[in-house]
């Protein structure tokens, strides 16, 4: 199997408040909105097997290739906290949308065969 994957992200933020104290621990804490674009190109060959209806106990075996192009944006909301001088805590979370398109290259398999 022949496999070729791409991806690309970047993720925007804007710290909402750039110091707030924590009545716990005393140290900074950072809320943060963001935007993050992204794109994945996946490219495989791949293999399915099936018999006709014409004579079912022949197989035939289809090798094809396969495309797959995603587009998405998220929406994320989260805040960063340290726990000591090189180690920060950031929980996120979001909401996104996705775009996929999906095409298949020399595939000879019909539904009408089976």
């Amino acid at each position: 199997m022949i496999l070729m994957v791409f991806k690309a992200n970047i993720e925007f933020r804007y710290f909402i408040s750039q110091f707030i104290n924590s009545g716990l621990s005393g140290k900074i804490v950072r809320y943060y909105v963001a935007v993050q674009p992204f794109y994945t190109k996946n490219q495989y060959n791949t293999i399915i097997t099936y018999h006709t209806r014409d004579n079912p106990t022949v197989w035939i075996d289809d090798e094809f290739g396969v495309k797959k192009n995603t587009f998405g944006l998220d929406a994320i909301f989260g805040f960063q906290k340290p726990v000591s001088d090189k180690v920060v805590v950031d929980l996120y979370g979001g909401i996104g949308i996705i775009k996929r398109t999906l095409s298949n290259t020399q595939l000879y398999y019909n539904e009408e065969f089976r």
